[in-house]
């Protein structure tokens, strides 16, 4: 019977072994493990993204980042630029109106009402310490409370920010199931589709003195009232890490480089060497002996007066310390160093260095680009997971109170208008000549509009069209009262008239373009 198995699969074997079947042939020289790659893919793991950001593993992260962030001035200097573009003086509110849904009476009372409670929390300052704290921590947590000593009877809506290292599992446990397929990673409780469900916060700091160590109480977030911001990377990713992990290990090398060029311009600047000499070592006059010679080995040193002329014994010579350190190529060491270290936010080397010599203004536009796509997105998340439900809660609660909304919008009204919002952010490219005539025409052929391109400049479009309203009206009263003025002296309309064609044309010639 096995003789019969073997003569039948036999033909088959012989097959598949020709074919190469059960061989991997595909070759790729990133899979293949020799030995100058051995040791540098030794740290490579297949772990989940939970595994492999585990609580200790950030915890070690965001103090390491936090250090460099305090005491080194370029990763201090990227964290607040970053906050600075993105968020500046903070968005601001704009209510969109939907056909005659909304009037503009009404649109800019609740704007009004909005920007007010925005000014009595300080919105604006906690976005900008959250941006922060995201570069810095990976992540950050906003928690949505009442509020019942803010000034004045209005909304007690506010916003309590929260570090990374407060968030954490009860048990201090990294990951463990809950009920019902729900996980708690590291106090951040998520369903089967990875949406968080419930956060786990400590009472108080874990690095707070006298609780360092200490057990301590918790409580239970729902997510309805927990904002949690950060960048995921891989898919099922619960937990952020630094935004400048990848790079940040570069500082140091940066900060002792720098402390070793300054060493060697200091001892190139000052006169060291040693005492060198080929005759034979007699110190007491006897002709030399053997006492001699060991205590002249001994290294001893001597200090020499700067701006002095020293004379040597007869034999010796003195040879002095050169600096080998090469300093010509420090500007340029650094100018990489740097580069790297921002490339994880996307941030141009100019503006990371906050140094644009040897930049002009083309190349710097240019490498502008993918900086502001970085700001768009990144904006448009914080619209997304933080400013509209801030902006929904506030609403909620505003329905509640008298004289804070139109009294026309109440119920059903209010589905329509929680999806009403913009959010107008500040500029961050300056705009030239060219830019002004093609934000023009992308607003002639239809490609863009007016709100659009005052939103780039961080400006309201209805603002700019009303202040330009009023400015047309003022000029339309001067001119007014000028023609009254010249009827009164008898002189004919055309007087005036000829005068404000000739005072355009006159600054056209002149070359004053500021004219």
């Amino acid at each position: 019977m096995i003789g019969w198995l073997r003569s039948l699969f036999a033909p088959l074997a012989r097959s598949s072994s020709a074919r190469g079947w059960g061989e991997l042939r595909a070759r790729h020289d990133l899979a293949k493990t020799t030995r100058d790659n051995e040791r540098h893919w030794s740290a490579a793991d297949g772990l989940s993204p939970d595994a492999a950001l585990s609580s200790d593993v950030r915890h070690k992260m965001r103090t390491r980042a936090r250090h460099e962030h305090a005491n080194n001035g370029y990763a201090h200097g990227i964290g607040h630029s970053l906050a600075n573009a993105i968020v500046g003086k903070g968005p601001r509110l704009q209510v969109r109106r939907r056909g005659e849904s909304i009037t503009r009476e009404d649109a800019n009372q609740i704007e009004a009402g909005f920007r007010a409670w925005a000014r009595s929390i300080d919105l604006a300052q906690k976005l900008w310490t959250a941006r922060v704290a995201q570069c810095e921590s990976g992540e950050v947590f906003a928690l949505m409370a009442t509020n019942s000593r803010l000034p004045g009877f209005g909304v007690q809506l506010d916003i309590r920010l929260i570090e990374a290292d407060q968030v954490q599992s009860p048990n201090f446990r990294q990951q463990f199931i809950v009920e019902d397929g729900e996980r708690d990673n590291d106090g951040v409780v998520v369903d089967r589709f990875a949406r968080p469900v419930r956060y786990h916060v400590l009472r108080h700091h874990p690095g707070a003195y006298p609780l360092i160590g200490a057990r301590q109480d918790y409580d239970s977030v729902p997510a309805e009232d927990m904002i949690h911001v950060f960048r995921a990377e891989r898919p099922a990713q619960t937990r952020g890490v630094p935004e400048l992990a990848s790079t940040m290990q570069l500082l140091p090398v940066l900060r002792r480089y720098t402390k070793a060029t300054l060493a060697a311009a200091e001892i190139g600047a000052s006169l060291t060497g040693v005492m060198e000499t080929q005759q034979p070592i007699d110190l007491d006059g006897d002709g030399g002996n053997q006492e001699d010679v060991e205590l002249a080995q001994a290294f001893d040193e001597f200090e020499l007066r700067p701006g002095t002329v020293t004379t040597l014994p007869e034999g010796y010579k003195f040879s002095g310390h050169k600096s080998e350190q090469p300093t010509t190529v420090y500007p340029e060491f650094v100018r990489e160093i740097v580069n790297q270290v921002a490339r994880p936010v996307h941030m141009p080397r100019n503006v990371a260095l906050a140094n644009s010599s040897g930049y002009n203004f083309a190349s710097g536009k240019l490498d502008h680009q993918a900086y502001g796509n970085f700001i768009d997105l990144d904006r448009e998340r914080f619209e997304r997971d933080a400013l509209h439900r801030i902006w929904v809660a506030w609403l909620q609660e505003a329905a509640l109170l008298p004289d804070v909304l139109p009294a026309d919008y109440r119920g059903d009204g209010w589905v329509l208008l929680e999806d009403a919002d913009r959010w107008v952010w500040p500029g961050y490219l300056p705009m030239e000549a060219k830019d002004a005539a093609a934000s023009g025409t992308r607003i002639d052929n239809g490609t863009s509009s007016r709100t659009r391109e005052a939103a780039m400049l961080g400006e309201d479009a209805e603002q700019l069209a009303e202040q330009r309203h009023d400015e047309e009206t003022l000029e339309i009263e001067h001119l007014a009262r000028r023609l009254e003025r010249a009827r009164d002296l008898g002189l004919p309309d055309s007087v005036v008239l000829d005068s404000l064609a000739v005072q355009p044309a006159a600054a056209a010639e002149s070359g004053d373009d500021d004219e």
